[in-house]
């Protein structure tokens, strides 16, 4: 059985202590995608979740977008209000961070989508995942 965990919130001071929970993936956000690949890859090459196989990429929630080093973003203002090349970009660095890490990425919103948000905008994300994503590449 494959087991996916989504603690709920902000964990930057905390993911040693999630990742060691032995799930297979997390759910994650709204986080520095960095930080995030940065530790999970730390706990499974130093063997203490030898089960961790993929992240969630929250676009609008897990990019850069919501760290201190740029201005803050609310929860998914970027699926709601932006537009669908920076949905593309968003999701483009997410993807290519964590399949940096040697993980596979499950890219989706953080918990929830806001009333309102435009369907292209979630089209370009599946556009996004389809074009750069390679598992599907390295499947095939």
């Amino acid at each position: 059985m494959k087991i996916i965990f989504h603690p709920c919130g902000n964990w930057h001071d905390r993911l040693d202590l999630v990742y060691q929970n032995q799930a297979n993936g997390y759910f994650l956000g709204p986080m520095n995608i960095d930080l995030c690949v940065q530790k999970a890859v730390e706990m499974r090459d130093t063997g203490l979740n030898q089960h961790l196989k993929f992240l969630n990429g929250n676009y609008g929630a897990a990019t850069k977008t919501s760290t201190a080093d740029r201005k803050p973003v609310p929860y998914a203002t970027t699926l709601k209000n932006g537009t669908p090349e920076e949905l593309i970009e968003e999701s483009r660095i997410i993807i290519e961070t964590v399949e940096g890490g040697n993980l596979r990425c499950m890219l989706g919103p953080n918990c929830w989508e806001p009333k309102g948000t435009a369907y292209i905008n979630r089209d370009a994300t599946i556009y996004a995942a389809r074009r750069y994503g390679s598992y599907l590449k390295k499947e095939e």
